[in-house]
């Protein structure tokens, strides 16, 4: 129970997401408080894919090597939990994803698939316009120039081609992998949040393929799949209350977070 007298000194941030023992362990380490509740199973599924966002969110924006190395593991547990709640094994994604890497590619090459220009006929600009992807007039008659800026499939180029798509790529230098990376896996996260039931493995692969991109970068081994323990139980964090001067305020304030004040 917060007192009167600590509310007119803390706020309040909204995270409403699921968290582990690991994480709640962290936030005590912080002196951050917090309401606490065992996971209702009706929004389970839709807190887990939530919080893979937030999660990918928040890899994206951490800098320190050693937090995003426990923020790999945090994505790791509840990625491994929506799977499991989706009655899909490990072993059964990795062969779906295997799969799709065989007619897709993985992200092994690293390719920034910069712009596509297609013509104004054909399926591909009826599949790419109305998206959220700036859509600019080509200086080639009868086509449409789609700005992707992001990381694709080592085969997708290719597939462009034959579609008759000019496509305008360039590889990626090292130095900027992980940046593309964790831009992926929010774009992935977000559309395994969108997902239904007929393409939810689809999607899952998707998350599946560059996570593990994401971890090779880290120097972090599968092996660790080995020692996770997917019963890990996941409590439901509503709010957490900290000071605006504690050092952890400007994260969530920038990771777009609801926060009030709290009155007297």
């Amino acid at each position: 129970m917060i007192s009167k007298k600590e509310k007119s000194k803390i706020c309040e941030v909204v995270i409403d997401q699921l968290c582990t023992n690991e994480l709640i362990i962290r936030l005590d380490n912080y002196g951050i408080k917090y309401i606490k509740s065992p996971a209702n199973k009706n929004t389970f599924l839709y807190l887990l894919k939530k919080g893979l966002i937030e999660k990918a969110r928040e890899l994206f924006n951490c800098k320190d090597k050693t937090q995003k190395k426990a923020q790999i593991q945090e994505f790791l547990y509840s990625f491994l939990k929506l799977i499991n709640i989706c009655r899909v094994s490990l072993s059964d994604l990795v062969r779906l994803s295997n799969k799709k890497n065989e007619e897709r590619g993985s992200f092994d090459q690293f390719i920034h698939l910069v712009s596509i220009q297609v013509k104004n006929d054909s399926f591909l600009y009826t599949k790419y316009k109305n998206t959220k992807y700036k859509e600019i007039v080509s200086d080639k008659e009868n086509y449409t120039t789609f700005l992707l800026d992001k990381l694709v499939r080592d085969k997708i180029v290719e597939i462009l081609e034959k579609d008759d798509a000019i496509v305008n790529y360039k590889m990626i230098s090292e130095q900027k992998r992980g940046l593309f990376l964790y831009k992926k896996l929010l774009e992935e996260t977000q559309e395994l949040y969108k997902a239904n039931k007929d393409n939810l493995n689809d999607e899952m692969c998707d998350v599946w393929e560059v996570f593990k991109s994401m971890m090779a970068i880290n120097n972090i081994s599968l092996n660790i799949l080995k020692i996770i323990n997917n019963n890990v139980e996941f409590f439901h964090i509503s709010s957490i209350y900290l000071s605006e001067d504690h050092e952890m305020y400007s994260f969530y304030k920038k990771s777009g977070y609801k926060i009030s004040i709290l009155n007297a």
